[in-house]
């Protein structure tokens, strides 16, 4: 996997969460079709550009865009 990739990953899971406010990790996979790395490689990218919130609900983890 290159940055090309895992920069479209994290624009899909960005697009996602804009119009699906919560989204827990595995729903995240369902929809999008991502394997394990690809998912966890996407969402550091938007950690690492301070786009996500990300909080415990019933033992899953769940996802959100910051404000």
């Amino acid at each position: 996997m290159n940055t090309i990739e895992i920069g479209g990953n994290a624009g899909r899971i960005w697009n996602l969460l804009d119009t699906n406010p919560e989204v827990t990790l595995h729903e995240m996979r369902e929809k999008l079709g991502l394997s394990d790395p690809e998912l966890y490689m996407a969402i550091g990218w938007l950690e690492r550009e301070n786009k996500l919130y990300q909080f415990e609900a019933e033992d899953e983890l769940v996802i959100c865009l910051k404000e």
